[in-house]
């Protein structure tokens, strides 16, 4: 009997503090403005999240290269293609500071999908990277010994070895230990080119220019085989980055 009473007080509860139901919703709902964002507004809000000491790093290494070509006697090549792979390390900290913060699922659930947000960031830290290493070849162009080609092979190996390893990295190791790889692996890409650089002409030898180019051809392939296997898993949803 308690129980039935208990019932029908329930019931009588619910019907008395339903919510009525809704008038004009539809009408309410068309009357909020709805932000819209442009495939051009969205790639500048990316543009707009990129932390001011990464220009400010980015800045320091074209200073330091200039410094180089301006006041270095010899080695001027080498010496500055050490220093590349740093450049390099600059952009993949920006680019996995998502995931270090753990903001990836967040931005999986954002108007725009995953795979564009990384795709938009590509852009960008390409396009800054490609303005910086062209005025640094431009400059190193006119002290270095070997003619214009040559020196643009020479420079752009080191970063594409960096940023080809970098991309494997991240994807591969923990969140939070992702950066420390990174910066091992630039630090190494560095130092052994500094080290075979300083050891002797031979490592710029015209009979090395097929191992340079395969080293060159090689990092591109695997650079553009990351970025098509972090969109791919993005496009299908999965949590690109392991805890």
């Amino acid at each position: 009997m308690k129980q039935m009473r208990k019932k029908d007080w329930s019931h009588e509860l619910t019907l008395v503090f339903a919510a009525p139901a809704p008038k004009r919703k539809e009408a309410f709902l068309k009357t909020m403005p709805v932000p819209q964002l442009d495939p051009r507004g969205f790639f500048f809000t990316q543009l707009q999240y990129i932390r001011k000491r990464t220009w400010i790093f980015s800045i320091f290494i074209l200073l330091a290269c200039i410094g180089i070509v301006r006041f270095a006697s010899d080695g001027v090549c080498w010496k500055t293609a050490a220093l590349l792979p740093f450049l390099t390390l600059i952009t993949t900290t920006e680019f996995a500071r998502s995931t270090q913060w753990n903001m990836v699922e967040l931005e999986m659930s954002c108007k725009y999908s995953l795979s564009q947000i990384l795709m938009a960031r590509f852009l960008i830290f390409g396009t800054v990277d490609f303005l910086i290493l062209g005025v640094i070849i431009g400059i190193v162009s006119t002290q270095s010994e070997f003619y214009l080609l040559r020196t643009v092979l020479y420079l752009i190996t080191p970063c594409t070895m960096t940023a080809a390893l970098s991309l494997w990295i991240i994807r591969r190791t923990p969140r939070n230990e992702s950066i420390y790889f990174c910066a091992a692996a630039s630090a190494f890409i560095s130092i052994a080119h500094d080290l075979a650089g300083s050891s002797g002409a031979y490592f710029y030898h015209p009979d090395l220019l097929p191992v340079w180019e395969f080293l060159c051809l090689a990092s591109v392939c695997f650079l553009l085989k990351q970025g098509k296997e972090l969109l791919s898993s993005a496009r299908k949803g999965q949590l690109l980055f392991i805890h």
